[in-house]
């Protein structure tokens, strides 16, 4: 693991956070298949298709789904680098389970819920995470009192891209679930704070 790595917080390889990832690509490539087509439309037909015929059930797993090739890409890459900084600080079962139930299926349930709003693709699980990587270098600046430019580096940019996503800063595509980005926000935060509370969510060096 490189020093860089390292100081990010990516202190082991993140087996579960590649797995999931594995799991939503080969979720889009059945989209894709199920559909017959290659098209950039293709998935997001399929899944309109999808939902119609199961219903309000479709939530369940709608976290999976992904609307395009660009969707499912931007995803990934944000997921991946805080799900990394989160696995590395958490066990396991416990890491999936909030992945999948707290995040993915709690974010977009609440959403359809409160709003009458669902979501495609792991923008909820994004969220969150990015919510809990924000609050883990705001805290560990807080707790050393002195500037790690690496660490600072890390809690802007968290924070930014949670008000982006949110919102709250610029503008989104057309058809973004922006409820069910705040839900991640808001399921990170709580999972953020049983985690320090309960378990002593460890702090990056």
């Amino acid at each position: 693991m490189s020093s860089v790595a390292h100081k990010f917080g990516w202190n082991r390889f993140p087996t579960r956070t590649l797995g999931v990832a594995c799991v939503v690509i080969v979720v889009y490539c059945g989209q894709l298949l199920a559909a017959g087509s290659l098209d950039p439309t293709a998935a997001y037909r399929w899944v309109t298709e999808f939902q119609m015929s199961i219903g309000a059930g479709t939530v369940v797993f709608s976290w999976l789904f992904h609307s395009s090739l660009e969707h499912i890409l931007g995803n990934l890459v944000v997921f991946f680098l805080a799900g990394w900084w989160v696995e590395s600080r958490i066990d396991n079962d416990r890491y999936l389970l909030g992945v999948a139930i707290g995040l993915g299926i709690g974010a977009n349930v609440a959403a359809l819920i409160v709003v009458g709003e669902g979501g495609l693709g792991i923008s909820g699980v994004t969220s969150g995470l990015v919510a809990m990587v924000a609050l883990g270098a705001v805290q560990w600046l807080y707790e050393h009192s002195r500037v790690d430019w690496l660490v600072m580096l890390q809690a802007i940019g968290a924070v930014l891209w949670l008000l982006v996503s949110v919102g709250a800063v610029g503008t989104l595509p057309p058809g973004t679930a922006v409820s069910v980005h705040r839900f991640g926000v808001v399921f990170g935060v709580v999972w953020y704070v049983v985690e320090q509370g309960r378990y002593g969510f460890q702090k990056s060096s």
